[in-house]
């Protein structure tokens, strides 16, 4: 079969633009204009991951192993946040930085992966906050579910769902 298309509003009619490539089937996850570029998140079988368009068609945007729910823009530069395990061949579960040829851990310590998926981010307070349905190595306590973005690394949210709770956080605003 041929490739899922994504669809554009010119303002009158819907087209295509353009198909993302080797996919069978694709739900995208997010879109986001970084610098004037338009980016999405993918989730598709049997690639996932970003692709950013170049006027004509879409383009892989460096490795990662699972799906992008969310770009986020911080301080720190263009993050991917997502499902996914590995980010350019490295260890990088769920948060991973763009360094303008591929992805990259975004780790701050040692022991800071998240195991599980994180879905969302809000700056409070001046401060990156992730959210999710993940749990962190507990060795740092680094959160579930929430952590924070402090210049030392991820630190557990003030408030965090107890360890035993059930659900995901899939919207901060």
């Amino acid at each position: 079969g041929k490739p899922p298309a994504i669809k554009s509003w010119n303002g009158t009619a819907w087209g295509t633009l353009g198909s993302i490539p080797g996919t069978l089937t694709a739900w995208v996850r997010t879109f986001h204009n970084y610098n004037g570029d338009l980016l999405v998140g993918v989730e598709s079988a049997p690639v996932s991951g970003a692709y950013r368009w170049d006027g004509a068609s879409w383009q892989a945007m460096g490795h990662l192993d699972g799906p992008v729910r969310r770009f986020a823009e911080a301080e720190e530069g263009l993050l991917a946040l997502g499902p996914f395990n590995t980010a350019g061949g490295i260890a990088a579960e769920g948060v991973a930085r763009w360094n303008g040829v591929d992805w990259e851990p975004f780790h701050t310590q040692p022991g800071s992966d998240f195991n599980g998926e994180v879905f969302n981010y809000e700056v409070y307070q001046n401060k990156l906050v992730i959210g999710g349905l993940f749990y962190a190595e507990y060795s740092n306590d680094l959160g579930h579910r929430l952590a924070l973005k402090e210049s030392s690394g991820w630190v557990p949210f003030p408030f965090e769902f107890p360890h035993n709770s059930s659900g995901s956080i899939q919207v901060l605003s």
